[in-house]
């Protein structure tokens, strides 16, 4: 069978599994519709989509998905969206882990701040409670998306009144810098 061809569901389906005497773990059948993506074919009968791509002069591939679980014009849509990163200047692998990596607010606040401050500050609960009661409109931001301007309108309206139903007063300002100061 060629290892160029116009990919279709029927002839994925009709793609034998790999050789078992044959070195190499997959065998590679390059797509002619959509430039560098391929299907690998393992041993086993597995088959897979990936998109093979240069990114400033260094070869690279990113898994798109196995196939039957992501369909074909599926795997095409990624990876035209993957090779418009690469037109941007954007190397999609770096982009794809990056998102999956970084947590939110929340996240990074409970799992990293607060078990290394309970162990060194005797006043950890205030932390605990200032980020409760002050960071909510932020928690659930991830954490390379927080940016200054969110941070600075969240240290404003703790200086002004929020609700004028209840009067609440404005925080003082060692308050405000105590919240800044835990962000």
């Amino acid at each position: 069978m060629q290892t160029k061809l116009k990919l279709t569901t029927a002839n994925i389906k009709q793609i034998p599994p790999n050789d078992k005497k044959s070195p190499s773990t997959e065998k590679e059948y390059s797509d002619t519709e959509v430039t560098g993506l391929k299907l690998l074919s393992g041993k086993n009968g597995s088959k897979r989509f990936l998109l093979r791509y240069r990114f400033q002069g260094k070869k690279a591939s990113i898994a798109i998905g196995a196939f039957p679980d992501i369909d074909l014009s599926t795997a095409r849509k990624i990876a035209r969206k993957y090779k418009t990163q690469l037109a941007e200047g954007i190397n999609p692998k770096v982009e794809r882990n990056a998102k999956v990596l970084l947590p939110t607010v929340s996240e990074f606040f409970n799992n990293t701040y607060l078990p290394l401050a309970k162990k060194r500050k005797r006043t950890w609960n205030d932390d605990l409670s200032r980020f409760n009661n002050h960071c909510g409109s932020i928690k659930n931001i991830p954490y390379d998306e927080l940016s200054t301007h969110q941070v600075m309108q969240l240290h404003l309206n703790m200086s002004e009144t929020l609700n004028q139903c209840n009067k609440r007063k404005v925080y003082s300002a060692a308050t405000c810098n105590r919240v800044l100061a835990l962000i």
